[in-house]
């Protein structure tokens, strides 16, 4: 049997894989919904973002965190960043809908065609602006203050 090195930082290393069903019971247990936690690695076309991200379907992680010497608290990262999702779900984000918008916002500018069939309806209406990653970046964080 193979002794464990308390200074090897692999000790500490928390993989998706084996993280999984505790951070999916997690997320079922706050928002009361199932969402599937997927790698990033999954991710598919032009939206290959290095952090945590969701296409409204599935929440993406990182397949494994080492950013602490303690596994611990590296499970800990995948829980905030699971928070941090939650809080889109939460707040209406994937409820958006560009029809309502243009009946709201008088002078929207005229639609542009989404670079994916499965472009959701909010980045469809980001992608209207002269500065698309300008009006997510308000977007978000508008989003993040009404969570404080």
């Amino acid at each position: 049997m193979a002794v464990l090195d308390a200074d090897d930082p692999v000790v500490h290393i928390v993989h998706l894989a084996d993280a999984q069903r505790g951070l999916a019971l997690f997320t079922q247990g706050l928002s009361g919904r199932y969402l599937h936690l997927k790698p990033t690695t999954a991710l598919t076309g032009q939206f290959r973002p290095d952090g945590v991200t969701t296409d409204g379907t599935a929440v993406y992680l990182p397949a494994s965190v080492a950013i602490f010497a303690n596994a611990r608290f590296n499970f800990g990262v995948y829980k905030i960043s699971v928070l941090h999702q939650l809080g889109l779900y939460e707040n209406g984000t994937f409820e958006f809908r560009l029809t309502e918008a243009r009946s709201r916002i008088a002078n929207l500018p005229a639609q542009i065609e989404p670079t994916s069939e499965r472009a959701l309806d909010l980045e469809r209406f980001f992608a209207l602006w002269e500065v698309p990653a300008l009006a997510r970046r308000n977007y978000r964080r508008e989003l993040v203050y009404s969570l404080l």
